[in-house]
């Protein structure tokens, strides 16, 4: 047993430090060429604004710009070319680590059923922290998988009429379990009637789960997430609020980039992708919709999408939830 219990904590660290290395790959940028182009520009701005600049200096300026301009959308080229492999690479190899991954989860569900043998308390507590360990791995695998295909564009859509009550409820139901652990409430308000919208059901319930479970995860005990849903301009509008930690104002720019987690937001829950909001702008964009948030540090923030009703293809239908409208409290 202890040789298992060995075995299965090397192989989670190495795993670990294996995921961080694809995420650094991927991030890696060209960084300083770049910034060197941006202050030679910035410099030619500088002379032509202040009008200093004479007509031979203006001319060897455009000359050198143009050169610039050259090396620039080469560099472009060069960086993209780069940016495809590294998401290729990343798509396969996360995509070889989930079968491993699914074996040892297996494993590790059976070491805890005990079909191995008894265990004591500590080995029990060590292979629920195994999991626990193992499961985060897999969704930052799976964060990693989907960001690859969108940006190779792989990530394939199917849009069909769907009703929006079903997509929120399905959402919801996931999430309950996180929000009774942690005492928080979930509360629902879902408008009557609501016109049919043209969508991916799928990809629409990957988004709303992601801004619930965030709701949640960055929210104290005993605090409330609310999900609002109504007909608003020819839109569905979907609020996803909480009384959480906020977001500090000046990284708010930076909410919905790839690998970005606020300075708080480590703080209060160190693991995280910063891959979730990511792909929840590209999806909603991908249904012409948008996504906008609200949000005040240390008093919560709320999560705001619009999704066109697409009445052009599917005429003026609408139809009549079998909840009727009402406020419902999932979790306490």
């Amino acid at each position: 047993m202890d040789s298992v219990l060995f075995f299965v904590g090397g192989f989670l660290t190495a795993l670990a430090y294996l995921v961080i290395a694809l995420a650094t790959l991927w991030c890696g940028k060209n960084i300083v060429e770049k910034k060197k182009f941006k202050q030679e520009n910035a410099r030619l701005r500088e002379l032509l604004a202040k009008n200093k600049v004479s007509t031979h200096e203006l001319v060897a300026e455009s000359g050198e710009s143009a050169q610039r301009d050259q090396k620039l959308t080469e560099l472009n080229t060069r960086q993209k070319e780069f940016d495809t492999v590294k998401s290729e690479f990343v798509s396969v190899a996360a995509h070889q680590l989930r079968t491993p991954l699914t074996g040892l989860k297996w494993i590790l569900h059976s070491l805890s059923e005990e079909e191995f043998g008894k265990l004591n308390a500590n080995y029990k507590k060590a292979i629920r922290q195994a999991e626990s360990i193992l499961q985060s791995t897999i969704l930052l695998i799976n964060d990693l998988l989907t960001v690859a295909w969108i940006e190779e564009g792989r990530f394939d859509y199917q849009f069909t009429k769907q009703h929006v009550e079903p997509l929120v409820r399905y959402a919801l139901k996931k999430c309950l379990t996180h929000a009774k652990k942690k005492d928080i409430s979930l509360v629902s308000k879902i408008s009557r009637r609501l016109p049919l919208i043209l969508a991916d059901a799928e990809k629409i319930k990957i988004v709303l789960e992601n801004l619930i479970e965030n709701a949640i995860i960055y929210t104290a005990s005993s605090g409330e997430v609310s999900v609002q849903v109504r007909e608003h301009d020819g839109a569905i509008l979907i609020e996803v609020t909480d009384n959480g930690i906020g977001i500090p104002e000046e990284q708010q720019r930076y909410i919905f980039s790839k690998f970005f987690r606020a300075r708080n937001a480590v703080l209060f829950e160190t693991s995280g992708s910063g891959l979730g909001l990511y792909t929840v702008k590209n999806i909603i964009e991908k249904h012409h919709g948008t996504i906008s948030f609200e949000s005040v540090e240390k008093s919560g923030t709320t999560f705001i999408i619009t999704l066109p009703t697409g009445k052009s293809q599917i005429s003026d239908e609408t139809v009549a939830t079998p909840q009727g409208k009402a406020s419902t409290v999932l979790g306490t």
